[in-house]
């Protein structure tokens, strides 16, 4: 079973502890309810903080009033056939499911403008252009953002693209189109004219 107790969260065998996960991220909270999911989340369901949820790989996180929770009194919990996690709180019922979808927003994000495009680099990084906000790339956990003080002279990027050796290129809107060069984006007008036949 597991205790917490202590501020410790441990699992118990009835004779020795096989499991260890420190110290809950919540003092002086009441426990409600708690459950051990299929996929190995360990959900802890409070009277005043809602609820609690350990995920293996990345650890603590909280669910509460404020993010989707209809109160933060957790009354039960229990798991249905397909890994969905139901909660009885204080003002209703909740489903969660496991969530598919990655969000991914930069620390500014996006200066709240629309993303226009994306672009996968061969390194596995992600490129996106906006309107109005610059580029950003996304490696790794790392985003960094190319605006005016990286060479962007406009930025209104309507498109980013990689060529044969690897170069980003970024085209704006009637700002001309900008190559990456060590670090900074540098205005292409170089360019041939083209003629209609």
């Amino acid at each position: 079973i597991w205790v917490l107790g202590e501020g410790k969260v441990r699992k118990w065998n009835g004779t020795n502890w096989t499991a260890d996960l420190g110290a809950f991220p919540q003092a002086n909270v009441s426990v409600t309810t708690m459950l051990e999911t299929s996929s190995g989340h360990l959900v802890v369901g409070t009277l005043q903080y809602g609820l609690f949820v350990h995920d293996p790989a990345t650890g603590w996180f909280q669910l509460n009033r404020s993010n989707g929770l209809p109160q933060d009194w957790i009354c039960t919990l229990t798991e249905d056939r397909e890994q969905n996690l139901w909660v009885g709180t204080s003002g209703g019922l909740a489903l969660l499911r496991e969530r598919k979808v990655q969000m991914l927003s930069p620390p500014d994000d996006w200066k709240g403008r629309p993303v226009y495009s994306l672009m996968r680099a061969h390194d596995g990084s992600i490129w996106a252009t906006t309107e109005g906000a610059g580029v950003y790339h996304f490696a790794g956990t790392n985003w960094t953002h190319y605006g005016e003080a990286q060479g962007l002279a406009n930025l209104f990027a309507w498109s980013v693209f990689e060529d044969s050796q690897n170069q980003i290129w970024v085209g704006t809107w009637g700002g001309g189109l900008f190559r990456l060069e060590q670090g900074r984006f540098v205005a292409t007008t170089n360019m041939l004219p083209t003629t209609d036949p």
